[in-house]
């Protein structure tokens, strides 16, 4: 089971009784590509040491959360990954969305150094990958492009292995998300996390894209300056 290490991290912090945490936007930059994979490496062991019940009650806190809020109920586009491994698992939230047709559903796809999204209308368009991973197949009408979407219509559902109370994030390692909002600057983003993944800090680079907001099973985790 993951360890509880929340009481260790309070400085700074404000909460209401929705558990809703407010932080200072705490300026961070101390980068090291050896501390990153350390805390890749450890991060990793301890979300995926959960239990295959322990990690499905946990996800299902976790996507309740998601959809009490504003920009998820607003939302007529939603980019979401697809749930590998020991991720918070959201296929059950794509399952249900793409039954009851509520919004229009772009999943990633991994081409080399790039991510694209294309968007599905059934669980089958998904298709194992080399990696495990399930991915839509390539197709130019049903993707996801910079100059055919309105920000407050859209959400990105983000995953991430390291976060921390500055909404801080370190993913896989290979900045798919980082370069993809380059080019989406506006888009809102929501991260999902079990709470064992919330470190006291990450390293962060000049070009690493925040989430707007971090929600685990017990908290959700966001700014004085967050839009959501």
């Amino acid at each position: 089971m993951c360890a509880d290490e929340n009481s260790s991290w309070n400085n700074g912090l404000s909460t209401d009784k929705n558990n809703i945490n407010v932080y200072n936007n705490m300026s961070i930059n101390t980068d090291s590509k050896t501390n990153k994979h350390a805390l890749r490496k450890e991060y990793l062991s301890r979300r995926e040491s959960q239990g295959v019940i322990e990690s499905m009650e946990k996800s299902r806190q976790i996507l309740q959360k998601l959809i009490e809020q504003e920009a998820y109920r607003m939302s007529g586009i939603l980019l979401i990954y697809v749930d590998f491994r020991g991720e918070v698992k959201t296929a059950p939230l794509i399952r249900e969305l793409l039954k009851n047709h509520e919004k229009k559903i772009y999943c990633p796809r991994i081409t080399g150094s790039k991510m694209d999204f294309f968007e599905i209308s059934d669980m089958m368009q998904l298709i194992e990958s080399n990696y495990g991973i399930k991915e839509p197949e390539p197709s130019a009408e049903r993707q996801f492009t910079p100059d055919t979407y309105a920000p407050e219509t859209c959400l990105m559902i983000m995953p991430g292995v390291v976060f921390d109370r500055n909404r801080g994030r370190i993913g896989y390692g290979r900045g798919y998300y980082d370069h993809f909002l380059a080019d989406c600057p506006n888009l809102k983003t929501i991260a999902l996390s079990y709470d064992c993944q919330i470190a006291p800090q990450v390293p962060m680079n000049e070009h690493d894209r925040r989430p707007d907001m971090i929600i685990t099973e017990t908290e959700i985790i966001l700014t004085d300056k967050t839009y959501l």
